[in-house]
C-alpha cells in the first residue's frame, strides 16, 4: 500500500461488509446526481440554445457535417441563379443565425405564405421604418436627387431619390417618354418631389451639371430660396475628363487604344493569345460615361508586357 499504510486484519467482516454498502450506495446517489444534472442541461439547451459542452462536441465532429451543409447552400444558389453577393447581405445574415438559433425544428415558410402575410407583414413593417426615417429627416434635413435613364424597353425615365445622414429613400420613377425634357420640365418634377417629401425638409437638390439642369435648378432656387442647387461630382468629373480627352495628344492616344482593344478582342485567335498571357480582362469604355476611357487606358498599362 501506499505511504506505508496497510488493512487492518483485525476488523471484523461484517463491518468491511457494512461499509463497503455505504461507499456503494454513495457511488449510486452520485451517479444518480449526475444524470439528473445532464438531463437539466439537455433540457436547457432545447429552449437556450447550444450549451458549451454540445458546442465542444460540435466544434470536434462538426467539420464534416459543416462541408455537407455550406455544399448544399452552394447548390442552392447555383441552382436558382443567386447572386453571389447576397451571401454578405445584412438581411440574409440575419436569417441563417436566426435559423441556427431555432434549433432543428425550423421549417421554411411556405411558397403561399411568402407571397401573402409575410410579405404583408413586411409591408407594415417597411411603412414604420419609413416612418421613422421620415422623424429622423426633420432632424437632420435631405437632398433631393435625380438622374435619367432609359429601361429595357427603352422608355425615358427620371429617378427621384430622398438622401439623409440615415440614408435613402426612393420617391418615385417618372416616365418622360415624348416630353420636352427642357429646363422647365425638370424644375416641375423636382419641385412637385420637394413639396411632397415636405418644403421645410429639403435644404439641398443635387443635378447633372448639363445646361438645361442648372438651368432648372436656378429655377427652383428661386422659386424656394432655403434650397442650394448642387452640380452631381461624378457628373462634373466625367466632364473633366471629356475635357481632357479632347486634347490633340490625349485623343490620339484613346483613338489608337480603342483601335487595338476592338481588334484584339473581336478575333478570336488575338483574344486567346491575350488571355494566354494574362491574368487580367482588357476593360471597353462606355459610349455614355467618358471616364471610362481612362479606366480603359489605365488597365492597357497593367497589361502592357502581356500586349506586346
Amino acid at each position: 500500500m501506499a505511504c506505508g499504510v496497510k488493512k487492518c486484519t483485525k476488523c471484523p467482516q461484517a463491518l468491511k461488509k457494512q461499509l463497503q454498502d455505504i461507499d456503494q450506495a454513495k457511488r449510486e446517489q452520485e451517479t444518480q446526481k449526475r444524470k439528473v444534472q445532464d438531463l437539466d442541461e439537455a433540457t436547457a439547451a432545447l429552449s437556450q440554445g447550444p450549451t458549451k459542452k454540445q458546442s465542444t462536441l460540435k466544434a470536434a465532429f462538426g467539420k464534416q457535417d459543416k462541408f455537407k451543409v455550406d455544399a448544399l447552400w452552394g447548390r442552392a444558389f447555383y441552382d436558382n441563379g443567386f447572386s453571389f453577393r447576397l451571401i454578405n447581405g445584412p438581411h440574409f445574415k440575419a436569417a441563417v443565425e436566426a435559423t441556427a438559433n431555432f434549433g432543428e425544428n425550423y421549417k421554411l415558410p411556405s411558397l403561399v405564405s411568402l407571397h401573402t402575410t409575410l410579405l404583408d407583414k413586411e409591408k407594415v413593417s417597411v411603412a414604420a421604418e419609413l416612418k421613422s426615417f421620415m422623424v429622423s429627416a426633420r432632424r437632420s434635413k435631405a437632398t433631393i436627387t435625380n438622374d435619367g435613364w432609359s429601361n429595357t424597353q427603352n422608355r425615358s425615365l427620371l429617378n427621384l431619390l430622398m438622401v439623409t445622414p440615415k440614408g435613402e429613400k426612393f420617391l418615385e420613377s417618372v416616365n418622360t417618354s415624348g416630353d420636352t425634357k427642357d429646363a422647365d420640365f425638370i424644375a416641375q418634377v423636382v419641385g412637385k418631389a420637394i413639396e411632397d417629401v415636405g418644403v421645410e425638409i429639403v435644404v439641398q437638390m443635387c443635378m447633372d451639371s448639363a445646361t438645361v439642369c442648372k438651368a432648372a435648378g436656378r429655377k427652383l432656387e428661386a422659386r424656394f430660396p432655403h434650397i442650394t442647387f448642387t452640380p452631381c461630382t461624378p457628373h462634373c468629373l466625367d466632364l473633366l475628363l471629356e475635357d481632357m480627352g479632347k486634347l490633340d495628344w490625349v485623343s490620339s492616344i484613346i483613338a489608337k487604344a480603342r483601335t487595338a482593344l476592338k481588334f484584339i478582342t473581336n478575333h478570336h485567335k488575338s483574344l486567346a493569345l491575350f488571355k494566354s498571357l494574362s491574368k487580367l480582362e482588357l476593360l471597353k469604355p462606355r459610349e455614355t460615361k467618358f471616364a471610362t476611357n481612362f479606366i480603359m487606358l489605365q488597365r492597357m498599362h497593367e497589361v502592357k508586357a502581356s500586349l506586346q
